[in-house]
């Protein structure tokens, strides 16, 4: 069976720059076995001299992480992905708020593993805490000097729903500190301005 191996950005450059690539394997350990056969340059920069991944390595198999070698005998069941990354930080929260039926819907296509690579490679975050923020619904009232910078980053980490509540309209005044808006949204309501301007999926009250 072939499976996709998605391979992060910093290890690229020992897979031919390319950002996944088709790998015959029935166990974790078949597919990494042969991975390494077809590219073995990448060999001395995941494994240690012990043949274990080296501390700043994480493999995640779908959304479980399986770095441990002890995890590598499982089988892989159809249309799983093996996602190789450099990780850094300490552990991932073993509960949260988004609830695992929620995380699990929402899935990372190929394009959001590239954007959040950077989230992926935290421990603290990994697989897991991106799909339990891509499946967040945050509501932000007010979109004044804070609430505009607010709604942007949290459009950019991949918040999937975002509330926004503000019944005021922008001005010119607001342009200095309100840093969502521009010249073209002035007396546009502010809602408007930043459900024009953020790729996210929006609910918001005028």
């Amino acid at each position: 069976m072939q499976i996709k191996v998605i391979i992060s950005a910093t290890l690229r450059a020992f897979t031919n720059k390319r950002s996944e690539v088709l790998v015959e394997g029935d166990t974790v350990s078949d597919v990494l076995e042969n991975l390494i056969d077809e590219y073995p340059e990448l060999k001395k920069s995941i494994y240690g001299e012990d043949g274990n991944l080296r501390d700043f390595v994480a493999l995640y198999l779908g959304e479980e992480d399986i770095s441990d070698t002890d995890k590598w005998s499982r089988t892989i069941r159809e249309g799983e992905e093996l996602l190789l990354l450099p990780a850094i930080a300490g552990g991932t929260p073993e509960k949260g708020i988004i609830s695992s039926e929620r995380r699990k819907e929402a899935a990372l296509d190929d394009e959001e593993i590239e954007r959040y690579s950077k989230h992926l490679m935290l421990r603290d975050i990994g697989v897991k805490g991106q799909k339990s923020i891509k499946a967040s619904k945050v509501l932000v009232i007010g979109l004044g000097a804070l609430g505009s910078p607010v709604v942007q980053y949290l459009a950019a980490a991949g918040v999937g729903t975002i509330g926004i509540v503000d019944f005021d309209e922008v001005s010119l005044s607001n342009l200095q500190s309100q840093v969502l808006h521009t010249r073209r949204d002035i007396h546009r309501p502010k809602t408007a301005s930043a459900k024009d301007k953020m790729g996210q999926s929006f609910f918001s009250w005028d």
